[in-house]
């Protein structure tokens, strides 16, 4: 027998396959316990900083990054990572084209090929404030230290202009860490690994600034 209304027929049977498929793909990622930022050790031999402004912008290479940092230095560094000890980030799963795939991006277009997952563990969240408070409080001491920045950068019309993105879209510029670093007593090794970071080599000079001449750090 013909409906007399095909058309509405047809969306009233696929309601429940929609709401099935809307509750299937709810993602079952929990939320990682917030915890309170730590300080950085004073005497720690290295200090990594991954920024982003969100966790879309933080890919699962650069966990990978850090894991690998950590393991080739030693535990006794800090890690300064996106939004915090274990905060989410983004991890793309190719997956096999199926029928309810198929059916998913009908009733509810979105990308699930991206999901998110807690990474790894730090000492605080890779926010401005917190860059600059660990920064100043690893300045002293006479061992020599490693400060690397991965994640994301910018650049802009000369090699000074350029800046790491940090957590909630704050920058931070060549000039801002150059003030820091010249009050440093340690000796500092420096890599950047962002894009535009080449322009950070500008930190051989005082206040980042080639007119100053070469900083004593």
């Amino acid at each position: 027998m013909r409906a007399s209304y095909p058309l509405a027929a047809f969306f009233l049977g696929a309601v429940p396959i929609f709401v099935w498929i809307v509750a299937a793909g709810v993602s079952q990622t929990e939320l990682p316990e917030a915890s309170d930022p730590q300080d950085v050790d004073a005497d720690a031999p290295w200090l990594a900083v991954f920024g982003g402004t969100e966790p879309s912008a933080m890919p699962i290479s650069l966990a990978q990054d850090s894991d690998l940092l950590r393991e080739a230095l030693g535990e006794r560094g800090g890690l300064l990572f996106g939004g915090g000890d274990r905060a989410l980030l983004q991890r793309t799963q190719l997956r096999p084209e199926t029928l309810r795939s198929k059916l998913g991006r009908f009733f509810d277009p979105r990308d699930r090929e991206v999901t998110y997952v807690p990474g790894p563990r730090a000492l605080a969240p890779a926010s401005l404030d917190e860059v600059l408070r660990a920064l100043d409080g690893i300045g002293g001491g006479t061992d020599p230290l490693l400060l690397y920045f991965g994640g994301h950068g910018d650049g802009g019309e000369v090699p000074e202009d350029s800046v790491l993105t940090l957590w909630g879209g704050a920058l931070l510029g060549v000039r801002d860490l150059a003030r820091v670093m010249d009050a440093y007593e340690r000796p500092t090794q420096v890599v950047v690994t962002s894009c535009f970071g080449g322009g950070f080599s500008e930190l051989a000079f005082l206040e980042g600034d080639p007119r100053r001449g070469p900083t004593h750090a």
